[in-house]
């Protein structure tokens, strides 16, 4: 039940191999539209299962600023989804939409929701640091396109890091509410030092 998409027409289920099942025993597609159907389903997935990380690790008390900050990045990048789905719907009510169409408008998004699947995935139940430098790992991936994505992910998900070096450098202060600083407060030591 957690890995099945409902719809009025159709259950997608089997989220490993996707596959679709009709509401309608009678409705039968030819081979060609229910691989482009499946192949679709499996946009939907992707953003499901995207959105859960980010929801469930959001709800956690303790994941942290930069946790938080790396959710906000993947947040920030799922606008892209949500506007193909605009798109989308507008197409579809002018009645211009087909399946090969829907399949070429959500193909870009769908390299982008399989990239950030991956870094969700990956990044787990990391935080701090190590979630950065598990992020940072990604930027050796030759895919352009992959790259360019991490590096803005990274780039949201640093901030709290370098705001908390900055004022560790420059003010002498460590400011780490959740333990995600390279560096601890030693509270046995006398502040006169």
């Amino acid at each position: 039940p957690g890995d099945e998409i409902h719809g009025p027409y159709y259950t997608v289920y089997d989220m490993g191999n996707i596959r679709v099942g009709f509401a309608n025993a009678a409705l039968k597609l030819p081979k060609t539209k229910l691989d482009l159907a499946c192949k679709l389903a499996e946009l939907g997935f992707l953003y499901k299962q995207i959105k859960s990380f980010v929801d469930q690790r959001l709800s956690e008390q303790s994941y942290g600023l930069i946790g938080q900050a790396f959710c906000s990045a993947i947040m920030q990048e799922l606008r892209e989804y949500y506007r193909l789905i605009a798109i989308l719907e507008n197409q579809n009510t002018s009645g211009k939409l087909s399946l090969h169409r829907l399949l070429v408008w959500s193909h870009d998004t769908f390299d982008q929701l399989r990239l950030l699947s991956s870094l969700c995935v990956q990044a787990g139940y990391l935080n701090g640091g190590a979630l950065a430098s598990c992020l940072h790992t990604f930027l050796q991936y030759g895919d352009p396109n992959f790259h360019q994505l991490v590096k803005k992910v990274l780039h949201i998900t640093t901030r709290p890091l370098l705001e908390m070096l900055r004022r560790w450098i420059y003010e002498g202060e460590c400011c780490d509410a959740y333990g995600e600083f390279f560096i601890t407060v030693d509270s046995d030591t006398p502040e006169d030092l």
